[in-house]
């Protein structure tokens, strides 16, 4: 399951909005983000905090996609599922088997939104595509 804030699935997810079914892997759930309890001390911020927390208020499954490198090692070390922006990014591709002509259309709004080396832009455009 991905649970998104509001704003995200508004901004990130737009090609999904006119399906009229969803792919297996994801339900939309609104999440409040102010009802969880985020008052921790540490080198991240407000924000930050949320996600770990809704991750770990999720099921077993429950997984936080982050290009943050202390996001990701705060929740590391608290024993939460974590995995880089960019992979989940390239493993979702693969498994919803889209096309390449629309890989390529949102590969680059996507590259904008993340502070990756030039090599590894390169990398990501240049993926193999089935």
């Amino acid at each position: 399951m991905l649970i998104v804030p509001q704003r995200i699935w508004e901004s990130e997810f737009e090609p999904y909005h006119s399906r009229s079914e969803l792919p297996f892997w994801m339900m939309i759930q609104v999440a409040d983000l102010n009802a969880l309890d985020v008052d921790l001390p540490g080198q991240i911020g407000e924000a930050d905090w949320s996600c770990i927390r809704l991750a770990e208020h999720g099921d077993d499954n429950a997984l936080l996609v982050t290009n943050d490198r202390r996001l990701k090692q705060t929740a590391e070390n608290r024993g939460t599922s974590v995995q880089w922006g960019t992979r989940f990014a390239l493993d979702t591709y693969q498994l919803c088997g889209i096309s390449e002509q629309e890989f390529d259309s949102g590969v680059e709004d996507y590259l904008d939104d993340v502070p990756l080396s030039s090599n590894l832009k390169d990398d990501v455009r240049n993926t193999d595509k089935i």
